[in-house]
């Protein structure tokens, strides 16, 4: 019985460190990709049967929102001293229209909106959020 590589392409710089050994010719295809995670070494994929095509990750960008028990007592602290006078002579539609703008600055100034990239790859319960929580 002999055993041969069948690993025929680089795997870490310009060596075929990686193998896969085989005493039959039983695999179709052998694919050599850059691994999905942090390493020098490049991932093997052997399959036995038609070879699959190779699926380009999509990055989508998403907004969210950090928060944090700091954050919540800064804004709490902020809003007890906060004073929201309304105007009588006004019609409900300017005072509510004031009222939505102060909130908005509020959250925006206590709860900022930061950017992270979602890929394809990650599972579907990988919320920016939680992507964000995660780094």
């Amino acid at each position: 019985m002999c055993f041969e590589s069948i690993v025929n392409q680089p795997t870490r710089g310009a060596n075929r460190l990686d193998r896969v050994y085989d005493s039959e010719p039983c695999y179709e295809s052998v694919k050599v990709v850059i691994s999905a995670v942090k390493s020098d070494h490049k991932a093997v994929i052997v399959y036995s049967k038609t070879r699959k095509p190779t699926c380009r990750k999509k990055r989508q960008p998403r907004v969210f929102r950090k928060r944090s028990p700091t954050q919540h007592a800064l804004l709490l602290q902020h809003i007890a001293d906060l004073n929201i006078q309304f105007d009588n002579r006004q019609n409900v539609q300017n005072n509510f229209d004031k009222l939505y703008s102060t909130m908005l600055d509020l959250v925006d100034r206590f709860y900022p909106e930061r950017s992270i990239t979602v890929i394809s790859s990650d599972p579907e319960f990988v919320s920016p959020d939680i992507k964000a929580f995660l780094r």
